[in-house]
């Protein structure tokens, strides 16, 4: 899962908060015709932009990607989605702080708007206009973790809608949609039963032990399809779990509670 930042062409982008959220939700469908990786196609603004953070944050695939003997540190190799009026980034969360100090700083100086996509969703123009997340959707008590003795999660929150289920698998032609849409599918499950009510942790766990199953189920499927569940699909499937666990704040591994996979 990445520290995902975005920023944007402001001449090109809604001046309302709720339009400004779907406009990034159709941004985010990736259905312009080009690759996403040449800088060439997008604004003046956002190309000088993508330049100077380049030089601390290298590309990782595209024509500035550096060749495998100019890459001093793996962990600054930045996945850039590079659109025509935007520019999305998925930084290393261990340079979460760094990216986010460059990227706000950077958008600044050429004057292009940025979107605090993973951290706190605020929406901010050079112009000193901020949209902020909407803090009464976040109570202050949103968990209670003892009832009769036993462990338990209580939910009192919905699961964040502007997350993007397996964004990478998507965004990969490798994997046929309808395939992607069903492992989509189990992973809703498992949210919609996180949000309706009190828990206890073996539930949860058998609730993603149910998911994964589904999802091994499918593997003959993706084969008849030319495709396979693979690196790009565990980490994106990873990543789903890793979010919805921190969303919620479950305390268990990832790795625990995605549980026998065959993939």
């Amino acid at each position: 899962m990445s520290y995902d930042l975005m920023v944007f062409e402001v001449s090109k982008t809604p001046k309302t908060q709720e339009e400004f959220l779907e406009w990034y939700d159709n941004q985010t469908e990736w259905e312009e015709d080009h690759d996403y990786e040449d800088p060439e196609i997008t604004s003046s603004a956002l190309r000088e932009w993508f330049m100077e953070m380049i030089q601390t944050f290298p590309q990782m695939n595209g024509p500035f990607a550096p060749e495998d003997d100019e890459i001093k540190d793996e962990s600054y190799l930045t996945d850039y989605s590079i659109g025509k009026d935007m520019i999305y980034a998925g930084f290393a969360w261990s340079l979460a702080d760094e990216a986010y100090d460059l990227v706000r700083e950077l958008s600044e100086k050429y004057k292009v708007g940025f979107f605090d996509v993973s951290g706190n969703g605020d929406i901010i123009y050079p112009d000193g206009t901020i949209f902020s997340h909407n803090e009464e959707e976040d109570p202050e008590d949103e968990y209670e973790y003892s009832y009769d003795g036993t462990t338990v999660y209580f939910a009192v929150k919905k699961f964040n809608s502007d997350f993007k289920l397996l964004e990478d698998m998507y965004r990969d032609d490798y994997y046929p949609d309808f395939l992607v849409d069903k492992i989509a599918d189990e992973i809703k499950k498992v949210i919609s039963f996180l949000e309706d009510g009190t828990h206890t942790y073996a539930e949860i766990q058998e609730r993603f032990d149910i998911m994964t199953i589904a999802i091994n189920d499918l593997e003959e499927e993706f084969d008849e399809n030319d495709s396979e569940i693979e690196t790009v699909a565990r980490e994106s499937i990873g990543a789903a779990v890793d979010y919805i666990l921190e969303w919620f704040d479950i305390g268990i591994d990832t790795e625990e509670a995605i549980g026998e996979r065959d993939w």
